[in-house]
């Protein structure tokens, strides 16, 4: 039995692509991360379910997987234009990732977020300063080192050493940054 304190990754792939739809886009891609991992998954999951929910089917044309890096974000993205995807927005993976497809559609002539909105994925420091500054949702790292010492030290109390201890998965919320990348800035 295992207690995990985790990201709630399908919550904040839910709320940052719902962000996009309300914002009034309906073609929105996704680029994942290495397809194996969980986080991706749950993070695609959580698009698909939003897409879902406002009556706006999948388009599988409209996805592509990096590897976290600048580059493979700019690949993915690249790759998804190269279908004749029509994309109006994309919900990427990863910030840095987000980076390479700003890339990838200015090497096109589109414009973010006027042609094409993008929301990234963590909240690094550089997702502040991009050009333009990039949506994203936040990874409260420190709310979930918290979260696991609490947890770490109630069982520690409540527990003889020697006892099972149930399996339990503490999910931390993700919030949404909103910044310029996606088209709308709160007031």
């Amino acid at each position: 039995p295992v207690l995990s304190v985790v990201p709630d990754d399908f919550r904040g792939g839910y709320e940052a692509t719902r962000h996009l739809i309300r914002l009034g886009r309906r073609r929105i891609g996704f680029v994942s991360g290495p397809t194996g991992w969980i986080v991706c998954k749950e993070r695609h999951s959580g698009y698909l379910a939003a897409l879902h929910e406002f009556g706006l089917e999948a388009d599988e044309a409209r996805e592509a997987s990096g590897d976290w890096s600048v580059e493979s974000g700019r690949q993915a993205a690249a790759a998804i234009l190269e279908r004749g995807s029509d994309v109006d927005a994309l919900f990427v993976a990863n910030d840095l990732m987000a980076l390479g497809a700003i890339r990838a559609l200015r090497e096109r002539g589109l414009r973010v977020p006027e042609d094409v909105a993008v929301v990234g994925y963590d909240n690094r420091a550089v997702a502040a300063v991009a050009d333009p500054p990039l949506t994203t949702v936040q990874l409260p790292l420190g709310n979930i080192g918290r979260r696991a010492a609490q947890e770490l030290l109630r069982l520690m109390e409540r527990r003889p050493a020697h006892a099972d201890t149930p399996a339990s998965r503490v999910q931390i919320h993700c919030p949404l940054v909103i910044r310029d990348s996606c088209g709308y800035r709160p007031v």
